[in-house]
């Protein structure tokens, strides 16, 4: 089998009668070393200028050569290389391509010897395997390393650069993602892009998966429910393999784990609308969000499973816990209560200024609920119906943090004094406090999930802070992105609120250490970050 490599580059000279200083060729295609390079010779190619002051110089030339080993027409293509060749196509800054390189290629990305390597006419290199043909360039796994180098003290270059970096990666992967690629594996030439369709249905956009309205056999639902237990679950992957459906997948996931389709008889086609309702219905909020929804709904199951609450709960209980995670933050525009109240905005209005978010994202919830088309308690009987609503009620009110402290010590105090299982209102006190974890877990996740979930609220902050700034209204702590302090806020609301939680829950359910130990860790490295800063922050001049 013949590797064949399709590629372009700059050409100095005219081009429409028009000169110009250079252009992009149209793809060219390469079967071997030597073709390339007498393809290459028809072309006033300019050998490429030094990267960086100590980098390396880089041309096509010399990528040619290197994709083809003499002999065998293997292609050999090493991480820094191609990482630099993917971020010069990319237009990333170059200042920062070598230290990306240097990074990934530890990582072990792009190492295709022994396989055929080539790149279609987007400048995405794909790998052919015995008439396979799969992408090389991981961007997901990319994206999370970079922004793990960007957090890294080790970093040396200009993360102005590597942010941007990461911004241009993130639109390719969307872009890439729009359309699928279909190949024709006997000479790699890019056959034919499938157009995007826009308002698709589930099994539109997932082919080959199940046709009917039933998601149980669906491959993301069930790969989705063999890791829904676990406290560190891969959440943004799911929301890319799900395209940004993450909330319709895990939520159909718990349903099958706690077999609550067939207990309480729910018609899967509505279930399967209401979800993908729930999950339009989250606006594109940087935090609060349906990646938000299904990350709490998930760490909620891990305490429902693992961590502590199993064989505790009715199905009642896990049904209604279940939805009310769901529903959380149905709705959420990005504010929170107090920029609400002093807009003087409707919402609040209508809730006399009370838990103002929580009652509205219960309200819409619950609207939405009472549609036929969307109602999976349709046959449930008024008792159970209404023992379930009221459930889903107390939990979501007791995400409110105005409700904090009071809730805790309830909790701490039925603790001690002995929690009855068999009465629903300790139930109910559990599960408002296993809510209320899961809101805040991220907190307690591996270190790159939390720093990408503290970005994101850290985002949304500021965007209040700009419209608080915009209209005149009291500007609210932590949010006005010229004057705040990351490390030192991380440390205060871990101490202050979330620790607390956190300590009270594992005392009383063991299996939950585990992540009281990932939460420790996080605190600990935001007092490091506080403690440095603090010390290279400029001291006020003496009088």
């Amino acid at each position: 089998m013949e590797a064949s490599f399709l590629f372009r580059v700059h050409k100095k000279g005219k081009t429409n009668g028009r000169r110009r200083n250079s252009y992009m060729t149209p793809p060219l295609q390469v079967d071997t070393k030597s073709h390339a390079e007498k393809l290459l010779q028809n072309y006033d190619l300019e050998v490429g200028a030094p990267l960086s002051d100590q980098g390396p110089t880089f041309s096509e030339r010399d990528l040619i050569s290197q994709m083809f080993t003499i002999g065998n027409l293997e292609s050999k293509f090493t991480g820094s290389e191609a990482t630099i060749w993917l971020c010069k196509h990319f237009d990333v800054p170059p200042s920062v391509a070598v230290e990306i390189g240097n990074k990934l290629l530890k990582k072990g990305y792009f190492k295709g010897v022994g396989v055929h390597v080539f790149a279609d006419e987007n400048n995405f290199l794909y790998e052919q395997k015995e008439k396979k043909t799969e992408i090389s360039y991981p961007f997901h796994k990319i994206i999370g390393d970079l922004q793990t180098i960007q957090q890294s003290d080790s970093y040396s270059g200009n993360k102005q650069d590597l942010e941007f970096t990461i911004r241009v990666l993130k639109n390719k992967e969307c872009s890439s993602k729009d359309s699928a690629m279909i190949f024709d594996n006997s000479n790699f030439i890019l056959n034919s892009p499938r157009q995007k369709k826009t308002n698709a249905s589930l099994e539109e956009i997932f082919p080959g998966g199940n046709n009917s309205q039933n998601l149980s056999e669906d491959p993301i639902v069930q790969q989705t429910l063999k890791d829904c237990s676990s406290w560190d679950f891969p959440i943004f992957s799911l929301n890319r393999n799900s395209r940004k459906k993450p909330l319709l997948y895990m939520g159909y996931a718990l349903f099958l784990q706690h077999d609550l389709i067939n207990k309480f008889k729910i018609p899967q086609e509505k279930l399967r609308r209401w979800l993908e309702k729930m999950n339009e219905g989250y606006r594109n909020n940087p935090y609060h969000n349906a990646i938000h929804a299904a990350d709490v709904s998930q760490t909620l199951n891990f305490f429902l499973t693992k961590g502590g609450l199993e064989g505790k709960m009715t199905d009642n209980d896990l049904f209604a816990a279940i939805v009310a995670a769901i529903c959380h933050d149905f709705d959420h525009p990005g504010y929170n209560n107090a920029f609400l109240v002093n807009a003087k905005s409707d919402l609040a209005l209508r809730y006399n200024d009370s838990s103002v978010l929580e009652n509205h994202h219960l309200s819409a919830s619950f609207f939405l609920l009472s549609k036929e088309e969307y109602n999976i308690f349709e046959n449930c009987n008024p008792e159970v119906y209404k023992e379930i609503r009221e459930t889903i009620i107390r939990c979501v009110l007791a995400t409110d943090f105005a409700k904090h402290f009071d809730l805790l010590n309830q909790f701490k105090s039925k603790a001690s004094s002995g929690m009855d299982f068999n009465r629903i209102e300790d139930r109910r006190l559990v599960l408002q406090l296993a809510l209320k974890c899961a809101d805040v877990s991220h907190t307690a996740k591996s270190g790159p999930t939390h720093i990408e979930w503290t970005n994101r609220v850290t985002k949304e902050f500021y965007m209040q802070g700009d419209a608080e700034k915009k209209n005149k209204m009291p500007l609210s702590p932590n949010m006005d992105r010229k004057n705040s302090d990351l490390p030192k806020s991380q440390v205060g609301f871990i101490s202050f609120l979330v620790l607390p939680l956190y300590k009270a829950w594992s005392e009383m359910f063991d299996e939950s250490k585990i992540c009281l130990d990932a939460l420790q860790s996080n605190l600990d490295n935001w007092k490091v970050k506080a403690s440095v800063k603090e010390k290279v922050s400029p001291q006020p001049k003496k009088n």
